[in-house]
């Protein structure tokens, strides 16, 4: 072998004896702060990135004020003997309906409070209608129950002035609610109802439910209302109408 060839054999040799291991440990340390950094920048990035709660979206952004839904609440209402029946006075109307109301909602506030009371207030518009299910009828003095007016009677009503407070937490998928409100009806129920004298009649609601959130801005709803017409004395008799409703709903 000719000297020059085997100089540079044994220096190749020395470099690669000597450093080799060195340059092997470099590259592991570099790979190693490569990689962390990644990681730190992933991380960084999950931070960044808007919390879900329970799967509801950003919880301050899909109750934040001036959100809106809209939906359809549906349900069953049946008469009940309030204020009670004075001796000798004639025994309440029995009326059993049906209760359909499509309806807005707009958040007035946002998320407020805190504690047990956190959540938001919601302005709630409604409109539709109520329709007898069956014969109306009651009790009269000769202890016989006689019918006093068949079904299909009829009630539209409009209920722009009402208020939901739902009790919110980024915790849950649901929330208790209350509610009141007041509108006005137009229909035939004082046709077989005594406690009512007019076509047109004044509705107040109170009552309490529970909502669900799901994907999307959607939720569904189990409520109860006291439910209640009357004319405000623009005629009498005006004893007024109260029935309990049971209600489900759909908002989106």
């Amino acid at each position: 072998m000719k000297p020059g060839i085997s100089i540079i054999c044994l220096t190749l040799a020395g470099l690669l004896l000597f450093s080799g291991p060195g340059e092997a440990s470099e590259r592991k340390k570099w790979r190693s702060k490569r990689a962390q950094g990644e990681q730190v920048a992933h991380n960084t990035d999950k931070k960044d990135q808007p919390k879900k709660h329970n799967g509801m979206g950003a919880f301050e952004t899909r109750f934040g004020r001036g959100t809106t839904q809209w939906g359809v609440n549906g349900g069953f209402g049946y008469t009940i003997d309030m204020p009670t029946t004075n001796p000798g006075a004639p025994d309440r109307t029995n009326l059993d309906f049906l209760w359909l109301f499509p309806h807005f909602k707009y958040n007035l506030t946002g998320v407020i409070g805190d504690h047990f009371y956190r959540g938001a207030l919601y302005w709630v518009a409604e409109a539709g209608l109520a329709v007898t299910v069956s014969d109306s009828d009651r009790l009269f003095p000769d202890g016989i129950h006689r019918t006093t007016d068949s079904a299909g009677a009829v009630q539209f009503g409009f209920v722009p002035i009402q208020a939901e407070y739902k009790f919110l937490s980024p915790h849950r998928r649901w929330a208790p609610s209350i509610l009141l409100g007041a509108g006005f009806s137009y229909g035939n129920f004082d046709d077989g109802a005594i406690e009512i004298s007019t076509d047109f009649e004044f509705i107040l609601n109170a009552g309490a439910g529970v909502e669900y959130f799901l994907e999307d801005n959607k939720s569904v709803s189990l409520g109860y209302r006291l439910w209640h017409l009357s004319n405000s004395n623009i005629e009498r008799p005006n004893i007024g109408l109260n029935a309990h409703l049971i209600t489900v709903g759909f908002s989106f």
